[in-house]
């Protein structure tokens, strides 16, 4: 838990350089379905091709690499019938 001095000290350093805090309280799904839901997604993509196998660090980038792909390569939301 930070103090408060800290938390004024950190609000400052950021006002000084134009910088806008968005404020996400923790447990709230709530706030960032999106983000979770992509998060999700990344998770059972890697959690299907490693397993139980212990990965290099290239195997790793390249794995997230391939995830990647595969998350970017489907739409944002659902198409229309309808042009």
């Amino acid at each position: 838990m930070q103090s408060e001095e800290t938390t004024i000290d950190i609000t400052g350093g950021l006002a000084e350089r134009s910088i806008i805090r968005h404020f996400n309280p923790p447990y709230s799904r709530h706030f960032d379905g999106i983000w979770e839901a992509a998060m999700k997604a990344a998770k059972t993509h890697s959690k299907r091709v490693v397993c139980d196998l212990a990965l290099t660090f290239e195997e790793h980038s390249k794995l997230f690499v391939q995830v990647e792909a595969n998350l970017n390569s489907r739409p944002l939301c659902t198409l229309s019938g309808h042009p």
